[in-house]
């Protein structure tokens, strides 16, 4: 355990806590974990797309984490508010199952991608694919309402 270091995607995720809820607040959580989620997908595509010196590479994947990571985080905090009082718990819980099986899945179909000959470049800008879905569907979030206000409550 001694020396062992932070990863940057990591280390940008707990970054994110910092300023996101506050974020949150002042613009609201579909706009704000809208814009978290696109921003992953440009970093993650400039990890793919742009060979960088190794500086800026490790600037990249910290930001990416800072995204990524960081808008997963805001998502399950946020569900609280999103959700009705009546089914929050649900809510939470699938919210948090789905995130955690991307999770779990996203390391083994990486490597099956790079056993089968896909390049990183294509396994990267496919995991773009996924943050992209999930900036429009957060976004669309911002049509239906003013978060929790928007659900009748029957508490």
């Amino acid at each position: 355990m001694q020396g062992e270091r932070i990863p940057g995607h990591a280390l940008g995720g707990l970054v994110a806590v910092l300023y996101l809820g506050y974020l949150i607040d002042r613009v609201g959580p579909e706009r704000s974990l809208a814009l978290q989620y696109a921003v992953g997908a440009v970093f993650v595509a400039l990890i793919a797309l742009v060979a960088m010196p190794y500086a800026i590479l490790l600037a990249a994947i910290f930001f990416s984490g800072l995204t990524s990571i960081g808008s997963q985080t805001g998502a399950n905090a946020t569900c609280g508010a999103l959700y009705p009082a009546r089914m929050r718990t649900r809510g939470i819980g699938w919210a948090l199952g789905i995130g955690r099986l991307g999770g779990i899945a996203a390391a083994p179909l990486g490597g099956l991608l790079l056993a089968r000959g896909l390049p990183p470049k294509e396994i990267f800008l496919s995991a773009c694919v996924f943050a992209i879905v999930a900036a429009v569907t957060t976004g669309l979030l911002a049509l239906r309402g003013t978060g929790a206000a928007a659900v009748p409550s029957q508490s």
